[in-house]
């Protein structure tokens, strides 16, 4: 089974859905994208964005912190200004 939306309306929904519910974490998210140390891909505040893109959307705490702790350990390794990194990075209003 594909959790993905099945279509465009189905996305727009979801996401004008998670913008109605979880409007302090959006605000969040895009405080941190617009900081300097995000646009410059500085891991920890690439793993600060994504702490708060990613808490809604798992249940059990333990998954959650596994996930965080895999991303930040290669956020790491990658370093600062890495341009893969970048390339994954979205404004917060997605």
């Amino acid at each position: 089974m594909d959790p993905a939306p099945a279509s465009a309306a189905d996305i727009n929904h979801f996401r004008k859905e998670r913008i109605e519910k979880l409007p302090i974490l959006m605000e969040l998210r895009k405080a941190i994208a617009d900081t300097t140390a995000y646009k410059e891909a500085d891991p920890e505040a690439v793993v600060a964005y994504y702490r708060v893109r990613f808490k809604p959307a798992l249940a059990r705490s333990e998954d959650y912190e596994k996930l965080i702790i895999k991303m930040q350990a290669r956020f790491i390794e990658q370093g600062r200004g890495n341009p893969q990194i970048e390339s994954r990075r979205r404004p917060a209003s997605e």
